[in-house]
């Protein structure tokens, strides 16, 4: 029997520069492996004199080198759409191309260190936010943080910035990624004062 998912009064989203600096390093990380993989296939298609058994190494780092190149630039449609865009296909199968490299004694290195950027890419990707209810605040970060109405002095949304005053003399303060009317502002920081007064 499945647990009931939690569901909370409020979700806040932060604003991040996270999505530019990760899908730069994904961007970098998959020029790499196509250079490396195509570099690889002509070096192996000179030397046989451009005469390629397709089952041969040559052509399997061709075919990774496209199939990567097919992603990026699907990816690069999606952007254009203003739609999200997860770069992990690519670098999965980068790490395939690595894991079968024929070239580079080191290749189940890069292997491990693509396989891990493709699992990471997505969580890392995750705009930051805070969910609240009447029993805690719930940050989504890697561990996850939880912190109880006792452990804040006080919790208040104005201009777009959160801002909680921990007891432990932490201030956290964040700007919102999505305007907030003022209505809601004022909803929210009367919900917020009324668990505050009861903890």
């Amino acid at each position: 029997m499945r647990k009931p998912v939690k569901t909370y009064e409020y979700i806040v989203v932060f604003k991040s520069n996270t999505l530019q600096w990760v899908d730069w390093v994904s961007k970098l990380l998959l020029f790499i492996a196509i250079a490396a993989f195509f570099y690889d296939y002509v070096v192996q298609a000179k030397a046989a004199d451009w005469h390629i058994d397709f089952a041969s190494p040559a052509v399997r780092c061709l075919l990774i080198a496209v199939s990567i190149s097919i992603w990026w630039l699907y990816c690069y449609k999606l952007e254009r759409e203003g739609k999200p865009s997860f770069y992990r296909f690519g670098l999965l199968l980068a790490a395939i191309g690595w894991y079968n490299y024929p070239g580079y004694h080191n290749s189940y290195y890069l292997c491990i260190g693509y396989l891990a950027a493709a699992v990471l890419e997505k969580p890392v990707k995750l705009l930051p936010e805070v969910a609240i209810d009447e029993d805690e605040l719930v940050f989504n970060t890697l561990p996850v943080k939880r912190y109880g109405w006792d452990d804040v002095n006080n919790v208040i949304m104005k201009d777009g910035i959160l801002t909680i005053d921990f007891k432990n003399n932490k201030l956290f303060q964040r700007e919102i990624n999505e305007e907030v009317g003022r209505d809601i502002e004022k909803e929210f920081n009367a919900f917020c004062a009324k668990q505050l007064a009861g903890s």
